[in-house]
């Protein structure tokens, strides 16, 4: 703790915030945040025009009603 300078007492000459806005990473993030908000923006399609064999859930109501009482009956 003493080598980030966050110990009392303790000084650091590295400013971690500039070092975190001019680094690779934080480009990484805005780039990912703004395909995230474009995805976003896109029009969700039409819950009648589902492609054949698509199912809502991957299991029926039965099967996870089952797994569920499985999991709290558990001792």
């Amino acid at each position: 703790m003493e080598t980030i300078g966050c110990t009392p007492g303790a000084h650091s000459e590295i400013d971690r915030a500039q070092v975190w806005l001019q680094s690779p990473k934080h480009a990484g993030v805005h780039h990912e945040l703004e395909v995230m908000e474009w995805y976003g923006q896109r029009e969700i399609p039409n819950p009648s025009q589902k492609k054949e064999g698509y199912q809502e859930f991957a299991a029926p109501f039965s099967i996870q009603l089952w797994e569920y009482f499985k999991r709290v009956n558990q001792l």
